[in-house]
């Protein structure tokens, strides 16, 4: 299922890509120019290595600094950032992706009222057998007074409300095949004959 997310508040997040393409210009001579290369290069690698996709076979100890970098962002006061930015490893078109932390990740409850029955269904039957059809309904009761956030069910959130679901682009998509765009080598045989050298 894919939906759509509007963004409904101002967000700060660590753009990995701008880390990992930024050149350092300064002079040798410059007392303070040693300590800036070395923070430059730190945050190039670090862009690498968080953007970098973790395999199955991979050491837990290969991206342990790199998840201890990303709880310490995602604790810190200063610098306060929501989330980081990063380029997606599956599209090489310039397609970023965005993980919010948990602290700027809290989505705005739907206006449902409180006693709303909610029914969905996958399809309905026909003389061909069932036919796919993807619906949610909602029975409300007769009076709408009270919304779910002001239900005693939830647990207070002290979260600022981040996101907004779009609930009309909800989609659900049947995955028929998988395609991988991939780039050929060839591989190159040489024959040559064994010689002993006599020195």
């Amino acid at each position: 299922m894919i939906g759509r997310f509007e963004v409904i508040r101002s967000l700060r997040l660590l753009d990995l890509e701008a880390l990992r393409s930024r050149n350092l210009d300064g002079s040798v001579f410059d007392r303070t120019y040693i300590r800036r290369l070395e923070r430059a290069k730190f945050l190039k690698w670090l862009g690498q290595r968080i953007s970098s996709p973790v395999m199955p076979d991979d050491a837990p100890f290969d991206y342990l600094p790199t998840q201890a970098i990303a709880d310490f962002l995602a604790t810190s006061e200063h610098p306060a950032i929501d989330g980081i930015l990063y380029p997606s490893v599956q599209r090489k078109e310039g397609k970023l992706n965005v993980v919010l932390f948990h602290k700027a990740a809290r989505v705005q409850p739907l206006d449902i009222p409180k006693g709303t029955v909610i029914s969905a269904s996958l399809d309905y039957d026909t003389e061909d057998g069932p036919e796919i059809d993807y619906r949610v309904s909602e029975m409300v009761p007769p009076e709408e007074s009270s919304v779910v956030e002001g239900n005693k069910d939830f647990p207070v959130d002290g979260r600022a409300l981040t996101l907004r679901l779009d609930v009309s682009s909800l989609t659900v998509h049947h995955v028929d095949a998988v395609e991988f765009k991939t780039e050929p080598y060839s591989v190159h045989r040489n024959r040559s004959e064994k010689r002993e050298w006599k020195f």
